[in-house]
């Protein structure tokens, strides 16, 4: 798993384009929300397109209000109440991880800031340690021109907005991307400390112990060595039961977890054609609903790519990828639709690298980046008017 060094220089760069796109998509999405939130009254007051209404706080007396406010919208507004108040008050928090909520309360209450506007600080500096750190990981086996162009893809990606709005998800792959240049770096114990923190950010981030299983195997080559990994790898998935607990423990209600929201959000388990069988159907009777037709190409454009450069990818990338889709394929399917996984397909990063490999002119590159934009563009507005979009 391991490729070449990086110089400072390398480094530096990475730093830099790091800094430059998230700066660059603060002020886009800013821009954006303020041309709503100044010209619309009122503004949209609550999130549809749910099993139930959610009421969006707002003041425009505050200072941050066209900052903020615009990025308060579905999961946002879980985390706050969570900062604010704990999990008491409602069983549905069950379904968020403590890691991040807690961040922000602690953020918020060392700097004297309003819970939304620590978040607002937090993701954007968890957002330029994401495309520093994936940039570090994709530079030390690919060329420059190939980790920018990773880099690019990914933060233009559709739904990326939502790493830079007060979500779970990019802490998630913060810790993530971490975890993995630990282990190229061959920094073991490191690479356990990241996945630990993982485990506690959001339920399918237990999912880190799939390559660091791999890993363990591919290092060690004496079963006795292999025997004493499962001790750090019975902890990460201890800490994970312990997250579990501890929230069943606040809310009052024992597999909380689990029950309230039914495995957090599926409500039976299904057959394996059921879930593309029902979004084909969907698809020819909404052709043209961009959400789920994202949702879609997401999950059969993973699949496709992983079985046509198979061979390309690194084991432990390759089943860190299968072991997600085959949990959103089914954990994100909500009877019709799939659930949320165009937001979820965030954390398979390798794929952004294998995209990046692949030789077609540089218009045609254009034209992919542009049309990714717009759709990034059209979802963020879907996401400030209240309409669900991952």
């Amino acid at each position: 798993m391991s490729g070449m060094l990086l110089n400072r220089t390398d480094i530096y760069k990475g730093l830099k384009l790091a800094i430059s796109i998230t700066i660059l998509l603060r002020v886009v999405l800013f821009l954006i929300g303020f041309q709503f939130a100044s010209r619309m009254d009122p503004f949209p007051a609550t999130t549809k397109e749910m099993n139930f209404s959610e009421y969006i706080p707002m003041n425009r007396m505050d200072s941050f209000f066209y900052l903020v406010q615009p990025l308060q919208r579905f999961d946002a507004l879980w985390y706050n109440q969570i900062a604010y108040v704990g999990y008491s008050g409602d069983e549905r928090l069950a379904a968020f991880f403590p890691l991040f909520p807690y961040l922000i309360k602690f953020i918020g209450i060392i700097f004297h800031l309003s819970f939304p506007l620590a978040s607002w600080f937090v993701t954007t500096i968890i957002a330029i340690g994401i495309f520093w750190v994936f940039y570090v990981i994709t530079r030390l086996d690919e060329s420059e021109v190939t980790a920018t162009r990773t880099i690019i893809l990914f933060a233009l990606f559709p739904t990326s907005f939502f790493l830079l709005a007060p979500y779970a998800d990019g802490l998630l792959i913060l810790f993530v991307l971490l975890t993995f240049l630990s282990l190229k770096l061959k920094k073991i114990w490191l690479a356990i400390v990241f996945a630990g923190i993982a485990v506690v950010t959001k339920p399918y981030g237990v999912l880190i112990l799939v390559p660091i299983v791999i890993y363990f195997f591919q290092f060690y080559h004496d079963w006795k060595h292999k025997l004493i990994t499962v001790i750090p790898l019975s902890v990460l998935f201890s800490i994970f039961i312990m997250v579990i607990r501890f929230i069943d423990h606040s809310i009052g209600i024992t597999g909380a977890t689990f029950t309230v929201q039914s495995l957090w959000g599926v409500n039976v388990f299904t057959y394996p054609l059921l879930p593309i069988g029902a979004e084909i159907l969907t698809f020819f009777r909404y052709p043209f609903d961009l959400v789920n037709d994202l949702n879609i190409v997401c999950m059969v454009g993973s699949l496709w790519l992983l079985w046509r450069f198979r061979s390309k990818i690194p084991v432990g990338y390759w089943w860190f990828v299968i072991a997600n889709i085959i949990t959103f394929y089914f954990l994100g399917f909500k009877g019709t639709v799939w659930f949320s996984i165009s937001r979820y397909s965030l954390v398979l990063f390798p794929l952004f690298i294998v995209i990046s490999r692949i030789k077609i002119p540089e218009t045609r590159w254009v034209m992919v980046i542009s049309m990714s934009s717009l759709c990034l563009v059209v979802l963020f507005t879907y996401y400030i008017l209240g309409f669900f979009v991952g």
